[in-house]
Order: C-alpha cells, then sequence, then structure tokens
C-alpha cells in the first residue's frame, strides 16, 4: 500500500467519524457500509483511480460534517425509506415559454447522502436559449416527500415541489404541485407530475387530462376546497 493511499484512508475514515459524531449529536443512525467500503480500500492496489476516489470521499465526508455542524441543512429521513424514492424519475411541470403556458419535460436522478437527505441537480432550459442549473436538497416523511431546488447561481427564489405520495410504490403516476416565481415576481402553483418511466405520450393536452382526471377522482388532490369553484377559468 502506498503512502498516499494510507493517508488519504485514514483521512476518510476520519471525516466518516467526524460525519458519524454528528450523527450521534443529532440522534441519527449511521449508515456502516460506507465504512465497510472504505475498510476494503485498504487492500485495494494503489493506482491513480483509488486515490481520486478517496479524495471524493475525503471532501464528500467532511462537506457533510461541515453542513451539520452548520446546521445548514438537517432535512433528514429515515434511512430504510429512502430507496422508495431514489433513483431515476421524469419529472412534467407546467412553465412559461414565449408568454404562454407549456409543460416541460425533466429528469430526476435522486440520490441519498450519508446523513439520510435527498439531494440531486437538474439542468433547465432558460429563456435566453442558454440552460440553469438547479441544486435540489429534499426530506421524506411517511409517503410524502418535499423538493427544494436552488439555481446554483442564485438570483432567484427556490422552487418548492410537495408530493403527498411519492414513496407509494403501489401508485404508477404521481401527482403534486409547486410553488415557483416567476420573472416579474408573481408567485405561482402548478401541477406537476412524476413517473418512474417516461410517458408514451406527453404533450400538453395528454398531461393536462392526466392531471384533471386525477383531480375528480376521489383519491385525487383536492385542491382549494370551497374556493376552487368560484376561482372560474382565467
Amino acid at each position: 500500500m502506498s503512502a498516499a493511499v494510507l493517508i488519504l484512508s485514514v483521512l476518510a475514515a476520519f471525516a466518516g467519524a467526524a460525519v458519524g459524531a454528528a450523527w450521534t449529536a443529532v440522534r441519527l443512525k449511521p449508515r456502516d457500509d460506507w465504512f465497510a467500503k472504505v475498510s476494503r480500500r485498504l487492500d485495494d492496489p494503489p493506482n491513480d483511480a483509488v486515490i481520486a476516489q478517496l479524495l471524493r470521499q475525503v471532501d464528500g465526508r467532511l462537506s457533510e460534517f461541515s453542513r451539520i455542524a452548520r446546521a445548514d441543512c438537517l432535512m433528514t429521513s429515515p434511512a430504510e425509506r429512502l430507496r422508495s424514492v431514489t433513483g431515476r424519475w421524469h419529472q412534467y411541470n407546467v412553465t412559461v415559454k414565449h408568454g404562454a403556458s407549456t409543460w416541460i419535460h425533466v429528469e430526476y436522478e435522486i440520490k441519498a447522502t450519508a446523513t439520510g437527505a435527498l439531494e440531486f441537480s437538474v439542468e433547465y432550459d432558460d429563456n435566453q436559449g442558454g440552460t440553469a442549473d438547479y441544486l435540489y436538497e429534499g426530506v421524506l416523511r411517511d409517503d410524502r416527500v418535499v423538493l427544494i431546488g436552488r439555481p446554483a447561481a442564485g438570483g432567484q427564489p427556490c422552487f418548492v415541489e410537495i408530493w403527498p405520495h411519492l414513496a407509494n410504490k403501489a401508485l404508477r403516476n404521481h401527482f403534486g404541485i409547486c410553488l415557483n416565481q416567476s420573472w416579474d415576481q408573481q408567485e405561482t402553483v402548478i401541477p406537476c407530475i412524476m413517473t418512474r418511466t417516461r410517458l408514451e405520450k406527453d404533450d400538453d393536452e395528454v398531461l393536462d387530462a392526466l392531471w384533471i382526471a386525477q383531480l375528480q377522482s376521489p383519491t385525487g388532490l383536492n385542491v382549494f376546497p370551497r374556493l376552487r369553484g368560484r376561482l372560474g377559468d382565467p
């Protein structure tokens, strides 16, 4: 074993121990699988790939510890439930393009951190022909999931998604609402859909019909009770 690999392995273990201590402080249950992986790395032959991976582990673990120590984000979820929402999703939400409301499709690759938080990033097309990166974090409670996306470049309010039953594996399509602020600072409540497999037809009319159908279902979202019948058609 090279000296570099030994030093990095010790640093990785130390970083993991620091996170473990922080887990105890916030009454979280540590995950032992990562420590086992680090131990196995001690027997790996020294090469650039091993060193690069250990560096990423050290950086990731120290970043987790820093966030916990600052109480920057303690949106943690039960570790045993995280697999029900991690992985690839297809998300549909309504946005405004060229002055008209339309559905857009993006892919989510939701991951769980060592401290039980949900994290991922998404690249959205903007109205200037470019792209904007959003960094997401989230929390799971029972079947409910809340996701919060913040522009990596800053300057805009966060994008909040509320999914009442995202952890329910029996459902094929999941319906939620999202809170977004437009460029003119108008707050908008928009419909959203999530599914594990991309819909065969996902044009505006099809997605409108899907969301309206679940509104009319006895088990669908009862949006704005009392007020909905008075809103009319804008």
